[in-house]
């Protein structure tokens, strides 16, 4: 068990798998169940993994304006909600929908709710949510001492792994993983996963990889991905290539394959490597300065009475969920 914990939370895709699945509705009809999906799920991760601090982060569900210059069709396949710039303002005010949208209904119910709470949530406008964790992450919490534990399905924070001070907690199958498992379940080392999947590309994100090669091809036809104590890099993997090319011209296609795409393997590669590089510095100042103002409570009263005023069941486990959090005030 760690104790003690930072959790950062990937706020969207935490909400997204309740919001799918969970048909709890108000007495009108009008589905609940991200939210009511979303704050049971808090309550379990503060009862089971014991943080002393909480960061839900929050974004607007498309692309950075960095990333969609380095590529115009990046994320193309997804619809960004311009609205909720408005549903995070936490100023304890009903936005009234822009679109209608249920979506967006249940995201400005969620916010009150944990504005309830002692949690810290952060949204910076224009940016993903994987960065700002990364920043805080790599960046904020460097030299915190306690382990930072990602909330998150999103295989893109694997890379993060690198750091033995950093977990990641999967929803799905609820449990903790750390860069041993991403070894052993992909024979791919934490430190060089980015590298591993700027070759094959992310559906998700409308990237596009070497055509034929998946995570099997790429450990099997070169082994030293799993290896932790050197990083693969652009120019390793153009030059391995190469060199088994000119030592043998009936290798396998991939090979030629990889040396013909490397434009597309070096785009994914800046779009999914994590750091500060897309964060604009004031953007970073914002981040930081949500948490320099940030200060824990504990409202008991309004909590209940956004529930209710949200027409909205108060179950057990919702309540159970606020007397988790206010371990948090210790």
């Amino acid at each position: 068990m760690i104790n003690n914990s930072i959790l950062v939370i990937d706020s969207f895709n935490v909400f997204m798998r309740h919001f799918c699945v969970n048909e709890t509705v108000t007495s009108s009809g009008e589905l609940v169940g991200g939210v009511v999906g979303f704050i049971k799920a808090l309550g379990s991760y503060i009862n089971q993994l014991k943080p002393e601090s909480v960061y839900i982060i929050w974004e607007q569900g498309g692309p950075s304006q960095r990333r969609k210059h380095i590529y115009p069709n990046y994320k193309a396949n997804r619809a960004t909600n311009k609205a909720l710039q408005d549903v995070y303002r936490n100023d304890g005010k009903y936005i009234a929908s822009s679109d209608g949208k249920n979506k967006l209904f249940q995201l400005q119910i969620l916010t009150k709710i944990l504005g309830h709470l002692p949690v810290c949530q952060i949204y910076v406008q224009d940016t993903e949510c994987d960065d700002i964790i990364a920043y805080l992450v790599k960046r904020k919490f460097q030299n915190n001492k306690q382990t930072k534990i990602i909330v998150s399905s999103d295989k893109d924070f694997y890379q993060l792994l690198e750091d033995k001070n950093v977990r990641i907690f999967d929803p799905g199958k609820k449990i903790l993983i750390d860069s041993k498992y991403v070894l052993d379940n992909f024979g791919i080392s934490a430190r060089n996963f980015t590298l591993a999947r700027a070759l094959v590309g992310d559906t998700s994100d409308n990237l596009d990889g070497v055509p034929g090669i998946g995570l099997k091809t790429v450990i099997n036809r070169f082994p030293d991905f799993n290896k932790e104590d050197i990083d693969l890099d652009l120019s390793w993997i153009k030059n391995e290539a190469a060199k088994i090319l000119s030592e043998n011209k009936k290798s396998p296609k991939c090979f030629s394959d990889i040396v013909s795409h490397m434009d597309i393997i070096e785009r994914n590669w800046k779009l999914m490597y994590l750091d500060t590089s897309c964060l604009a510095s004031t953007q970073i100042s914002k981040v930081d300065y949500r948490i320099e103002i940030f200060k824990p409570i504990c409202n008991k009263m309004d909590y209940i009475k956004t529930f209710v005023g949200a027409d909205i069941p108060l179950t057990y486990d919702i309540d159970q969920t606020f007397l988790y959090a206010k371990s948090l005030l210790r």
